[in-house]
C-alpha cells in the first residue's frame, strides 16, 4: 500500500499527538492536584480569619448595595422599554 504524502502527514501527527497526550495528561494531572491542594490550604486559611470580622455588621450593606443594584438594573431596563416603544411610534 502506497502512501500519498498527504496520508503520510495525517497518519505521522495522528501518531505523535496520540504518543504525547498520556504525558501531557500526567503532567497536568500533578499540576491540577498541587494547585487544588495549594486553594484548599488558602481557602481555609481565610475561613479562619473571617472570624475577626464583624459579619453581622456587613450583611445590611450587602443588602442595601445589592437592593440598590437591583433598583439600577430595573431603571435602565425601563428606560430601554420606553424607548422602543418610542422609536417603534415614530416609526409608526
Amino acid at each position: 500500500m502506497k502512501l500519498s504524502r498527504r496520508e503520510f502527514l495525517i497518519t505521522g501527527s495522528v501518531l505523535a499527538a496520540a504518543a504525547a497526550l498520556p504525558s501531557v495528561y500526567a503532567l497536568n494531572k500533578d499540576n491540577i492536584e498541587r494547585r487544588y491542594q495549594d486553594i484548599k490550604a488558602f481557602a481555609s486559611d481565610k475561613m479562619k480569619n473571617m472570624d475577626k470580622y464583624a459579619l453581622a455588621a456587613i450583611v445590611p450593606s450587602v443588602m442595601a448595595m445589592l437592593l440598590f443594584t437591583y433598583a439600577n438594573e430595573l431603571t435602565s431596563v425601563l428606560i430601554s422599554l420606553i424607548i422602543l416603544l418610542l422609536s417603534i411610534l415614530f416609526i409608526l
